[in-house]
């Protein structure tokens, strides 16, 4: 396990390998993944700064490996989030850019279902990519007048609970 003693948490490493924390992060303050590698979050975490993945990727592999839901996750133009069997409860997601390696700001990887129900925040025009399987919707999707792209061979469903804010309608 990780205690951030109130302090934020770094990681770098421009070299392509692989953090894996198995263990949970708790405390105050949040973490940033700054450079092109990727970090696996295995653990249930509690802190409740927040996430900032400003480089490279993080893949998910726990509901809550992202902490607390009051804070919330950034994705940086060039970095992804990628969900590997795992529901966000409630945790506030700003998305930027097409992702690490064009692969999506937010992208799911695995065949099952995962569900999101907090709410994505476009800060400019962003990728989500669904490799395969079902990715449920249960949010507040806002625009905020750029433009999502959604793609992969998997399904977004949009669920009746949903809403879409400072959406622009085209005509062709």
């Amino acid at each position: 396990n990780i205690i951030t003693n109130n302090n934020f948490i770094d990681v770098f490493g421009n070299n392509g390998n692989t953090l894996t924390i198995n263990g949970s992060i708790n405390g105050s303050n949040g973490i940033g993944i700054q450079q092109n590698s990727t970090v696996v979050l295995n653990g249930s975490s509690t802190y409740t700064g927040g996430t900032f993945i400003n480089n490279g990727k993080v893949i998910l592999n726990s509901n809550n490996g992202l902490g607390s839901n009051s804070g919330s996750t950034t994705v940086a133009s060039g970095a992804t989030l990628e969900l590997d069997g795992v529901d966000l409860l409630s945790e506030p997601i700003l998305l930027n850019g097409t992702g690490d390696s064009n692969q999506g700001a937010l992208r799911k990887v695995e065949s099952g279902t995962d569900e999101v129900d907090g709410s994505i925040q476009l800060q400019s025009d962003a990728r989500i990519v669904i490799d395969q399987g079902n990715f449920n919707y249960i949010g507040a999707m806002d625009l905020g007048g750029n433009t999502v792209y959604i793609g992969g061979d998997g399904n977004f469903n949009f669920e009746s609970s949903s809403s879409l804010n400072n959406a622009t309608k085209t005509t062709a």
